[in-house]
C-alpha cells in the first residue's frame, strides 16, 4: 500500500479522507504484499491498544482524529468540541461523516465490521479536548486506551508535518482495521428451520452469550424485522444506536402507511413500574409513538397488579398502548399461519448479519457455537439413522 497522499488532501472532506484511505488499504490488503508503517513505535502500539478495547466508538474516534488532522492540519488534534478554543473542531459532526464512510465500505465488500451509529454519545467523547485531565476522569479499566489516545493526539500536535503524520495514522489504522475484520469474519452453518427450533437457539445463544444485554437485543429486534417484511404496510424496524442510554431500542414506521408508528423496549431484567412510567412512557412522547412493546424477562408476581392498572389507565387515558412480553414472543411472530414457510430460516441467518454489524466479537462467536452444535447434532442424527437402515 502506498503512503502517497491524496488529491488536494485539505479540502477533501473528512467522510472521502476515510474512504480513500480504505480504498487503499483493501487494494493493500487483496495484494498480500505486507504493509510498510511509517509510524513511529509508540505510535502504532498506541493505535493496537486502541483496537484491542474491541469499542466501536473509540476505533471510529481515532479514524476521524486522523481524518480530521489532514483535512485541517492547523486544528487541534486534541480538539473534542468548537468550544475548546479557536483551533477547535466538532469532533462528534466529523465522527457522523467517518460512520457513513465505514457503512459505505463495508456494504461495498461485505465485511464483518461493528459500527457505531452515533461514536459521540458516550460522556468521554463530549468533553472538551482530550488533556491528562480527560484520561483522569476515565475509569480504571479504561485508562490504557485513554492513554493512548492522549499519545497520538500529543505526537499528531507536536509533528512538523502534520499532513504527512495524519496520513501514516490514518492508512495504519484503516490497514488494521481490515485485516481485524477479516480475521473476525464468520462463516455461520446454514439450514432450514421451524419456530420452534429457531426460538431453541436463540434461547441457547442468550444462556451463553457474554453480552446477554446485547444479545437480547439484537434477536428482537431481527424477530421484529422479520415478521415486518411480510406484512402489508411494509413497515421498517431500524436498531437504534446501541451507545445510547435512551429507551425504545426499535422503533418501526411505514413509508405506505402513516399510521404505523410504533416502538421495542427491550431490557434484560423483570419489567418495573418505574421503568415504564420513567423511560417508556417519556420516550414514547418524544418520538411520537402510540404504541410500545417492552420485551423483558417478564413481570415479577407482586406487581402484576400496579402495572396492570397503569397500562390500563395510560390507554384508555392517553390513548398509549404498551405491551409486555418476553423473549418469547419471537416464536410467536415466526409462527403466524400466513407467513411464508421459510420465515424462521431467514431469521437465524438475519441474527449473525445483525451481530456482525453490532456486537463484539465474543457475541458472535457465540451465535456461531450455538448454530455449529446445531448443525453438528443434526449431521450425527442423519448418520445414525443411515446406520441403522444399513443394519
Amino acid at each position: 500500500m502506498s503512503n502517497e497522499l491524496p488529491d488536494d488532501p485539505n479540502g477533501a472532506s473528512v467522510k472521502q479522507l476515510v474512504g480513500n484511505s480504505f480504498g487503499r488499504a483493501w487494494a493493500q490488503h487483496e495484494s498480500k504484499v505486507h504493509f510498510m508503517s511509517a509510524l513511529p513505535s509508540e505510535v502504532s502500539d498506541a493505535v493496537e491498544s486502541i483496537l484491542a478495547n474491541g469499542s466501536a466508538p473509540n476505533r471510529q474516534f481515532l479514524l476521524t482524529i486522523a481524518a480530521g488532522t489532514l483535512d485541517d492540519p492547523e486544528s487541534n488534534p486534541a480538539s473534542l468540541q468548537q468550544q475548546s478554543g479557536e483551533d477547535g473542531v466538532d469532533r462528534r459532526g466529523m465522527a457522523y461523516r467517518v460512520r457513513d464512510a465505514l457503512t459505505d465500505f463495508r456494504d461495498a465488500h461485505g465485511l464483518t465490521l461493528k459500527i457505531s451509529q452515533d461514536a459521540g454519545v458516550s460522556n468521554q467523547w463530549r468533553e472538551r479536548e482530550i488533556t491528562q485531565e480527560w484520561v483522569d476522569h476515565r475509569r480504571k479499566q479504561d485508562k490504557t486506551w485513554a492513554n493512548a489516545f492522549l499519545l497520538i493526539v500529543i505526537w499528531l500536535t507536536g509533528s512538523e508535518d502534520r499532513v504527512l503524520a495524519a496520513t501514516a495514522l490514518l492508512d495504519y489504522v484503516s490497514v488494521r482495521v481490515i485485516q481485524i475484520a477479516v480475521e473476525n469474519a464468520l462463516d455461520y452453518p446454514r439450514f432450514r428451520a421451524t419456530p420452534r427450533i429457531a426460538m431453541d437457539l436463540v434461547r441457547s445463544f442468550l444462556n451463553i452469550a457474554p453480552d446477554r444485554p446485547d444479545a437480547m437485543e439484537a434477536v428482537v429486534t431481527v424477530g421484529a424485522r422479520t415478521l415486518s417484511s411480510v406484512l402489508a404496510s411494509k413497515p421498517t424496524a431500524p436498531r437504534r444506536d446501541i451507545n445510547s442510554p435512551d429507551p425504545i431500542d426499535v422503533v418501526i414506521t411505514s413509508e405506505i402507511d402513516d399510521t404505523v408508528k410504533s416502538g421495542i423496549e427491550v431490557t434484560d431484567a423483570p419489567i418495573k413500574l418505574s421503568k415504564i412510567q420513567h423511560e417508556v412512557v417519556p420516550a414514547m412522547l418524544k418520538l411520537g409513538l402510540d404504541r410500545a412493546t417492552v420485551v423483558s424477562r417478564g413481570t415479577p408476581i407482586d406487581s402484576e397488579s400496579e402495572i396492570d392498572k397503569y397500562l390500563i389507565r395510560a390507554f384508555t387515558h392517553f390513548g398509549h398502548r404498551i405491551d409486555l412480553a418476553t423473549v418469547d414472543i419471537i416464536e410467536t411472530w415466526l409462527s403466524f399461519p400466513g407467513a411464508p414457510r421459510d420465515l424462521a430460516t431467514d431469521f437465524l441467518w438475519d441474527v449473525g448479519e445483525e451481530l456482525d454489524q453490532y456486537s463484539k466479537a465474543d457475541n458472535r462467536r457465540a451465535w456461531f457455537n450455538v448454530l455449529i452444535d446445531y448443525a453438528e447434532d443434526i449431521e450425527q442424527s442423519a448418520d445414525e439413522a443411515g446406520n441403522e437402515i444399513e443394519e
